[in-house]
């Protein structure tokens, strides 16, 4: 949907050690990919990953807060792979990525964390997973779960809500759709060392305490549920520029 092609530029906006910026390369010839994280150790880790492809590939310190200040140039597409939901100011998200495209350039981003990510039946198994971990952290840690109002990070938004942000920056959405992911408890426990989770989940803990609570909890919940496979939900659209 994104219908890249040769002799064009795309951005692997929150490129982390490479991942997606290989797979983009590998599937289009001619293609340049401007990798753009703004975390100096995963740029270069994405250097070493990529030292085989690094004359396709042009390696920027940039987030999405500051994409615009950090490219001389537009682009022919921006890709943000599940890392949206990090950045709290989403309008300014929308207001960069748009700067940096031309009018029918594309903008293709998805998400794990959105508001009904979760779907209904594995309300029970996350019921049993806060039980769990709160008892955990009793139990080995001596702490107490506090409850706040949700941390910025937690304040995710719905589908709709990205609708509505992507129109009023000028894009038009080409595709939208929410794909169930099936997610054994190896892909749970990544999810669960998401400090914007954690911090939504457990205010007041220690981030790192949190997710090993969290993670013992998840493995406990799926030997207790015979589970083998977490069902969640990935929001993913595409958009052009008007």
């Amino acid at each position: 949907m994104v219908s890249l092609g040769s002799g064009q530029t795309v951005v692997d906006l929150g490129c982390g050690t490479g991942v997606v910026t290989r797979l983009m390369l590998s599937n289009v010839n001619g293609l340049v990919v401007v990798a753009a994280d703004p975390s100096a150790e995963m740029l270069e880790e994405a250097k070493t990953n990529l030292s085989d492809v690094a004359a396709k590939v042009i390696f920027v310190r940039a987030g999405a807060e500051n994409l615009s200040k950090c490219l001389p140039t537009k682009v022919d597409a921006v890709v943000f792979c599940n890392a949206i939901h990090l950045i709290s100011d989403k309008a300014l998200v929308m207001s960069e990525i748009s700067k940096v495209l031309g009018p029918g350039r594309r903008f293709a981003f998805n998400t794990a964390f959105f508001e009904g990510a979760m779907p209904a039946p594995t309300h029970v198994f996350y019921k049993k997973l806060m039980l769990k971990t709160f008892r955990i952290l009793r139990r080995d840690y001596g702490l107490k779960h506090q409850r706040r109002e949700k941390t910025e990070a937690r304040q995710f938004l719905t589908p709709g809500e990205y609708q509505e942000l992507l129109i009023r920056y000028n894009f038009r959405i080409l595709h939208q759709e929410v794909v169930e992911m099936r997610m054994p408890l190896e892909a749970v426990e990544a999810l669960l060392e998401f400090d914007g989770f954690i911090e939504g989940a457990l205010p007041g803990i220690p981030t790192a305490l949190g997710s090993v609570a969290l993670k013992a909890a998840a493995a406990e919940s799926f030997d207790d549920l015979s589970m083998q496979w977490l069902p969640r939900n990935s929001l993913q659209i595409v958009a052009e520029k008007g």
